[in-house]
């Protein structure tokens, strides 16, 4: 196809043909760079062609790019202003790009899913059109779209809105330990919790900066902080060396040390701290939560425990117990706390001042082996 390209009297038809299956297949093996080059001089031969222009703007995007897909996807709607699928690409990325620019991202996703453009009905532009309006406060606006996405087949319920999903699998937001079939591994994790909290107690001693910082925008406001032990079933493995009874005691229960599309960690939550609501991305997964160090509230010294929403009900830990829920619900967390008090008596003064816990994901318990072996780690 390379040499077709570069004929002197190949068609417009066959060139565009040709570069098109080229630009896709070097995609499909992740050479993008090489493909950015063969649209850049499709472009130059055809540069009126907006439909060139928008998926070049969608290479940098799929490279994360984002500054410059904007500006590609800018130029597209200045020829186009009623391209539905290219407003929006445009709404999508100023909607990953900054907390800053959430009404105008708004504006855009609601033009492109509103356009008869079907390209512009995809669940991840339903997705990131509600996320928008429930983080400006505007949550029936969003439950809105969500029920459009349902409608529409994107999304298994207006709570549960997770996009890499196998249908036919049980949905509920909260999950009982006889429910999961995983009673006997869960108990194995709590008649250990002490030691394990501990490892991660001594990971805040050595160093605390071992804990990342969240990195997926979903921190409203506060510290949200994980320390990863596994990830997509591959063992991390310089952090297991520093929980090795952890990591010892969740490399013997297979359904989550292979849970290719899930995770263990420590997650280290700091008082004022609130999460965004939001979905996890697969319903392939249980997840839960052992606790390990909780405050308790206290009306007198204005401390509030720690909570958690899954779509419509809310609890909190208990130290050495699991919570279960499937996270691909929506789910939100507040840990509002009130430090003002410096009376060194107080109860306040003695108590834990952040929330840790081990998350555990388990592979749904209704997936067959041959469906877990087809699935993409996530």
């Amino acid at each position: 196809m390379f040499q077709v390209l570069n004929l002197a009297d190949v068609t417009d038809d066959l060139y565009m043909l040709c570069a098109e299956r080229l630009v896709d297949r070097l995609q499909f093996r992740g050479w993008i760079k090489k493909s950015i080059k063969i649209q850049e001089a499709t472009l130059s031969k055809f540069p009126q062609n907006v439909t060139l222009l928008k998926q070049y703007g969608l290479t940098f995007l799929i490279l994360g790019q984002n500054e410059r897909a904007e500006k590609i996807f800018k130029q597209v709607l200045k020829r186009d202003p009623e391209n539905g699928h290219t407003l929006a690409l445009y709404g999508f990325v100023l909607k990953i790009s900054s907390e800053n620019r959430l009404e105008e991202s708004i504006d855009f996703l609601y033009k492109g899913v509103k356009s008869r453009d079907p390209q512009a009905q995809d669940a991840r532009f339903y997705f990131h059109l509600g996320d928008a309006l429930q983080r400006l406060d505007r949550t029936s606006e969003a439950y809105d779209v969500y029920e459009q996405g349902v409608r529409k087949g994107f999304f298994i319920s207006k709570y549960q809105r997770s996009l890499y999903n196998v249908p036919n699998l049980k949905s509920r937001p909260w999950w009982s330990y006889a429910e999961t079939t995983y009673e006997k591994y869960l108990k194995m994790f709590e008649n250990e919790w002490k030691i394990i909290r501990d490892e991660a107690l001594s990971l805040l001693d050595e160093n605390r900066s071992q804990f990342k910082l969240e990195d997926e925008r979903l921190t409203n406001k506060g510290d949200w902080r994980q320390f990863t032990l596994f990830v997509k079933g591959r063992k991390v493995a310089e952090n297991c060396l520093r929980a090795p009874r952890t990591c010892s005691l969740a490399s013997k229960i297979r359904p989550a040390a292979t849970c290719t599309r899930g995770q263990i960690k420590f997650s280290l939550m700091r008082p004022g701290t609130k999460v965004w609501p939001h979905c996890g991305p697969t319903n392939c997964r249980l997840r839960a939560h052992l606790g390990l160090v909780v405050p308790s509230s206290s009306a007198s010294a204005g401390r509030h425990s720690p909570r958690i929403r899954v779509a419509n009900e809310t609890r909190t830990w208990k130290s050495g117990r699991f919570i279960i829920f499937d996270d691909s619900f929506e789910h939100e967390v507040w840990y509002d706390d009130n430090n003002d008090n410096d009376n060194e008596n107080s109860d306040q003064n003695l108590a834990p001042k952040f929330r840790l816990v081990l998350i555990v994901d388990f592979w749904h318990p209704d997936l067959t082996p041959e469906q877990i072996s087809s699935l993409d780690p996530i």
